[in-house]
């Protein structure tokens, strides 16, 4: 697919929030010299009737960012939650696409567990991705995990995430931080506290990362112009979750009362709810 069938991306401040219908209107341009992110508006998945009969492994308001050629990253990978698709470990191994679980064996958690996936245009599994229906193989609205664009290749990406699949905050005592979360991750990259930004410099390791919050039909994209050190501490990690978790349970909360009980969702403030 050429460059001149994509739509560019709408390019955010960091002060808009692109989950306000009217914000996302007021497109303008940020600069941050460090961090770069933007989001993806109308994006549209792939349709069930369309899956086998489309060369399209993704949405086309993706197929740039994901497996462009307009950067460094050259590589394109998906981190995926084993939580979220059932007897994920033997769909990879049938996939045929190099992949490795971010967790050890010893864990116990190799069930659940996120695993590291090269990406490849034209390939079965990449677009069952990005499919929406109620086929057992149509995993698009599953909060599956994101997508990670970097110049290292799989192993090295893997030792390098490796370092992030338990932070410390504030004490000595690591914690689980499930960067692979879409709709969470999505929001973290535009709001998040001060002090976080070198730790996501250094978790994008000179990378991308593609969040789709499939919900709003949106996706952030977000490019490390700079290398960072992996810090000894994640201050603020908890607070800024907690908070993104509340605004999405809120979000979801109105929006289903909203299709069960119209006279309730006109009765809600919804930034209300969110406060």
């Amino acid at each position: 697919m050429s460059d001149d069938s994509v739509q560019p991306e709408a390019v955010m401040d960091y002060n808009t929030d692109p989950w306000d219908p009217e914000a996302r209107r007021k497109e303008t341009a940020t600069d941050a010299p460090d961090l770069d992110v933007r989001v993806v508006p109308d994006v549209e998945p792939i349709a069930l009737a369309d899956a086998t009969r489309t060369q399209a492994c993704v949405p086309v308001a993706l197929q740039d960012a994901i497996f462009g050629t307009r950067t460094a990253a050259r590589f394109s990978f998906a981190v995926i939650d084993g939580a979220k698709i059932d007897g994920l470990a033997e769909l990879l191994e049938t996939s045929g696409l190099p992949h490795r679980c971010l967790y050890t064996k010893d864990s116990g958690l190799q069930d659940v567990a996120p695993w590291l996936v090269e990406l490849h245009d034209g390939t079965p599994f990449v677009r069952s991705l990005f499919t929406v229906g109620d086929a057992p193989w149509a995993l698009w609205g599953r909060g599956w995990g994101t997508v990670l664009r970097s110049a290292m290749p799989l192993d090295a990406l893997y030792a390098h995430l490796r370092h992030f699949t338990q932070v410390r905050l504030d004490g000595p005592k690591p914690v689980f931080f499930r960067f692979w979360e879409p709709r969470v991750m999505a929001r973290y990259l535009f709001n998040h506290h001060d002090t976080a930004r070198e730790n996501l410099l250094a978790l994008m390791g000179e990378g991308e990362i593609i969040c789709v919050d499939w919900w709003n039909d949106i996706a952030v994209h977000a490019q490390a112009r700079v290398a960072a050190e992996r810090p000894r501490h994640w201050p603020h990690l908890r607070e800024d979750l907690d908070r993104i978790r509340l605004q999405i349970y809120c979000e979801t909360l109105t929006d289903e009362l909203g299709e069960r009980v119209p006279r309730w969702a006109i009765l809600i403030n919804p930034s209300g709810l969110k406060q």
